[in-house]
């Protein structure tokens, strides 16, 4: 597991139209995110874009979620809450 310090994940919540918007340059062309609760259950998954991801929350109640990008041999994790 390598952690990436030097092209850190930014993650920016946007209540008024409840989404998130994912800043992340991937290293591969098969990098994902998974959007999880607190207890580690996915809640949804999806592609990341070569620069990120805009990821609509309207399903999700207001907590506390984790996001989790899955990207070759890095992985990054962050806490967030909606």
């Amino acid at each position: 597991m390598v952690f990436n310090f030097f092209n850190p994940l930014k993650i920016k919540v946007d209540h008024e139209h409840a989404s998130i918007n994912v800043t992340y340059q991937r290293h591969s062309d098969m990098a994902y995110y998974d959007i999880c609760d607190t207890s580690g259950r996915v809640i949804r998954t999806g592609r990341l874009h070569k620069r990120g991801a805009k990821v609509d929350l309207k399903e999700l109640k207001p907590s506390q979620y984790v996001l989790l990008i899955l990207d070759g041999s890095h992985i990054e994790r962050r806490l967030f809450s909606f």
